[in-house]
């Protein structure tokens, strides 16, 4: 777990600045941003999943 936390903080740091962007160009260079969590991570974290939640 401690790979993924790692992996989320990496991301965030990186993110800083960019809140709310989905994409960027700045001189000719273009940066696109994934959404939320990327999913290799979701997938890695979901067997430390303790419950899942379903709505009524």
């Amino acid at each position: 777990m401690a790979m993924y936390v790692k992996q989320l903080t990496v991301i965030a740091f990186n993110r800083q600045g960019a809140e709310g962007e989905s994409s960027r160009t700045e001189g000719g260079i273009k940066a696109d941003f994934e959404v939320g969590i990327p999913t290799e991570i979701k997938q890695g974290l979901k067997r430390y999943r303790l419950a899942k939640v379903v709505p009524f």
